[in-house]
């Protein structure tokens, strides 16, 4: 079990996704309890201290009951679905209450950077069970990947719907909106023993001492893939649907037109947006990106596999 640190509270457990570790602390009797498959390998339940070279995001647990909003906070931006976004100068709010639901299952609070808040969850969060304070991982995906996002801006990350494969030990990622072929392109990769697969949905694309970076996420698409790898970066394939398979080369423009669609960008925040828009055009200039037209065939992967070692 980790020490207690000087403020009482203990470091209970961290979320490590693309370097970028969310360190959960709160009081000691607490254990955070982590159940979903694709989150295992990014989960640690009481590490001795977060990775060493992790940018750290510190989230304290807090009990009771979930307070009102503080005063003064803007709506910035609203999902629509799920998740909203409040601001002032100095504070954000991020809080998940589904429409139709009476009262927010999560609300943090956080510092105008999203680096350090505290965080209050509903009581169905809490299993009630157990002798000892039980909690739900709360750092899943919406929360998860907001704070990774909004982290990473400033520090040329960005989110990308795309499969990943790792050959040779170099990243290879394939991209595309939803129905142009991700998930089939991961399975034809997997089936190559040769070929390890970071994702099959989601990748985060992160520059590290002056050189791209691929991580898998614990975001994954109907295959479940999520590894936590990190790799250099190679190369870029958009995916295109056709009766054969062929691959064309494209200019840097050409790529960033194609880049921007499938990117996570926070568009509620111009500083913020600034900064992911000028990290893609940097990766669309620096990584190699083609056009992809493949087949959804077994035979596919042997023309794949000579792009990949070319």
């Amino acid at each position: 079990m980790a020490a207690l640190e000087e403020d009482g509270l203990t470091l209970l457990a961290t979320v490590d996704i693309a370097g970028v570790a969310i360190c959960l602390h709160g009081d000691p009797d607490i254990r955070v309890q982590e159940t979903e498959s694709a989150m295992q390998t990014f989960f640690r339940h009481r590490p001795a201290s977060p990775p060493a070279s992790a940018k750290i995001v510190r989230v304290t647990i807090c009990r009771g009951a979930m307070p009102e909003r503080e005063a003064g906070l803007v709506k910035r931006f609203d999902s629509e679905q799920a998740w909203s976004l409040w601001t002032s100068a100095t504070r954000n709010v991020l809080q998940l209450q589904p429409p139709g639901v009476a009262t927010a299952l999560w609300r943090l609070s956080t510092d105008a950077r999203f680096s350090e808040g505290r965080l209050h969850c509903h009581d169905a969060s809490w299993l009630k069970a157990s002798p000892e304070a039980v909690l739900l991982n709360p750092i899943h995906y919406p929360l998860d990947q907001i704070l990774v996002m909004l982290h990473l801006a400033r520090q040329e990350g960005i989110i990308l719907h795309a499969a990943g494969a790792v050959f040779k030990e170099r990243g290879y990622l394939f991209l595309g909106k939803s129905g142009a072929g991700k998930s089939t392109m991961a399975g034809l990769l997997a089936a190559e023993a040769r070929i390890t697969l970071l994702s099959d949905d989601r990748v985060i694309v992160h520059r590290v001492n002056g050189r791209w970076m691929a991580y898998g996420t614990p975001w994954p698409g109907d295959a479940g893939i999520a590894a936590n790898i990190g790799v250099p970066l190679e190369g870029v394939f958009f995916l295109n649907k056709a009766t054969a398979t062929a691959a064309e080369a494209l200019a840097a423009g050409e790529a960033l037109v194609k880049l921007l669609p499938v990117a996570s960008i926070p568009l509620f925040d111009r500083i913020l947006a600034d900064a992911v828009l000028s990290s893609c055009e940097s990766l669309a200039t620096e990584v190699p990106m083609a056009d992809l037209r493949f087949t959804p065939h077994p035979e596919t992967i042997l023309p794949v596999m000579r792009l990949l070692g070319g």
